[in-house]
């Protein structure tokens, strides 16, 4: 605790924790979040569920239903499940105060499922899923978190106290869970991260931990009890956040509404979700329509942006649908959006790596600029692949029925085989 005060007397904005057997991986303290607002996921439910429902296990998040955090209540485990619980995709929230970081090889569990599942013979080596994304709780939700890569925010800097009259192995715990309680008392958040660290563990005499973990066992579940339902009598200076919006959908990762997609006209909305996920240790995001086959043994340069009909419909000419407001009127309006000087700071990267592109693929001259080629109105957004680079579809409208079996064949990359709306009466039915 003195390095904390020495932290915080120097006037540090931040203080990051960890043990001596630790090193960074995957990005490292790079991956934590430091702007004030972010998009992402949060685990919220109902205030007045039961706390089994509000507890929030990060390992079974991150892919290990097996496992539990030191300081998770053992009389919840093996029936709890938040599977089914309130995630939700927000598209800003506040940064978490606190963010903890999971750790590969050797975790942070209790010395029970050491003695359970420990080799003796061999190091132990415990992974998880580096790609799901970082997870903010709302309040009221609880989970125990360590001292061995966590990050704490100026404001959170008063929970972090440890409690001295507890052994080693609860002291941590106890004020993971007194912190969580402050924090949500002033509008401030905790938050787990994919990992971003390992744990080459030091020698540890596991009987010895679990005898100094009596009380982690014994009364982690009667001290969350009683701080959930423990009262400030002061006034206190709490904001509670009411611009979350409200869950319409249980969410599942991507979740988009019928109304959203527009019989599929706005199909780059599931992209942008996906960016707002925030998924981690991903070079991008790689988007096919419903009605088309993947051939995903293929080698594709995912460093390249491709279309698969673009470049040969934008020779063509103009398609039916360019008279309605999803054609020429939303190109102009997408321009018109672009050249303004606000947006114009917004989007500069974007309009300058466009540019890059369009040069590289000797699309526009070095006098012209991304509005020129989009300005020539050609139907379709053109990409950095020709048609014949990739052996890509589509096949004849008049052959889609039947394109499957006379056209398909292992070489190909993409394929437009089937034309839903041909085989779908109700298309109303397509995006159920």
């Amino acid at each position: 605790m003195i390095g904390y005060l020495y932290a915080i007397s120097h006037g540090a904005e931040w203080i990051y924790d960890t043990d001596d057997d630790n090193r960074p991986i995957f990005g490292g303290l790079d991956s934590f979040d430091f702007a004030d607002e972010l998009s992402g996921v949060r685990f919220e439910r109902n205030h007045s569920d039961p706390i089994i429902n509000r507890l929030f296990n990060p390992y079974l998040f991150y892919g290990r239903p097996d496992m539990w955090p030191r300081g998770f209540p053992l009389e919840y485990f093996s029936q709890h499940n938040h599977t089914d619980a309130n995630f939700r995709l927000c598209e800003v929230q506040k940064r978490a105060a606190v963010q903890q970081g999971l750790v590969d090889m050797d975790p942070d569990v209790d010395a029970i499922f050491r003695l359970l599942h420990a080799n003796p013979t061999k190091v132990s080596s415990e992974h998880f899923n580096r790609h799901a994304p970082p997870i903010i709780f709302g309040h009221y939700m609880y989970s125990p978190w360590n001292s061995h890569n966590t990050l704490f925010h100026r404001n959170a800097f008063f929970t972090m106290f440890l409690p001295t009259t507890v052994s080693f192995r609860t002291t941590e715990i106890w004020r993971s869970y007194f912190s969580q309680k402050l924090l949500h008392l002033f509008d401030e958040y905790v938050a787990f991260y994919p990992v971003n660290a390992v744990q080459i563990r030091n020698a540890h005499n596991y009987l010895k931990d679990f005898e100094d973990e009596q009380e982690v066992y014994l009364k982690s579940g009667a001290l969350l009890k009683f701080l959930d339902e423990w009262k400030c009598s002061q006034k206190t200076t709490a904001n509670y956040n009411t611009a979350i919006p409200p869950l319409q959908y249980p969410f599942n990762y991507i979740h988009i509404t019928p109304k959203e997609m527009h019989k599929g006209y706005n199909g780059e909305i599931c992209m942008i979700k996906a960016y707002e996920l925030r998924l981690r240790n991903i070079k991008g995001h790689f988007a096919v329509a419903d009605d088309a086959i993947l051939n995903f043994w293929q080698p594709i340069n995912l460093d390249m942006v491709f279309h698969q009909r673009g470049t040969k419909l934008a020779n063509i000419g103009k398609g039916p649908w360019w008279n309605s407001a999803l054609g020429e009127e939303a190109m102009k309006n997408t321009i018109s959006m672009l050249k303004d000087k606000d947006n114009g700071k917004t989007y500069q990267k974007l309009i300058e790596e466009y540019r890059r592109r369009l040069l590289q693929r000797k699309t526009i001259s070095e006098s012209e600029t991304v509005f020129t080629e989009l300005q020539r109105m050609k139907n379709w957004t053109i990409s950095d692949v020709a048609i014949n680079a990739y052996q890509l579809g589509p096949i004849p409208e008049n052959t889609r029925r039947v394109g499957l079996n006379k056209y398909y064949n292992e070489s190909m990359v993409f394929m437009h085989a089937i034309k839903l709306s041909g085989v779908i009466e109700k298309m109303d039915q397509r995006y159920m």
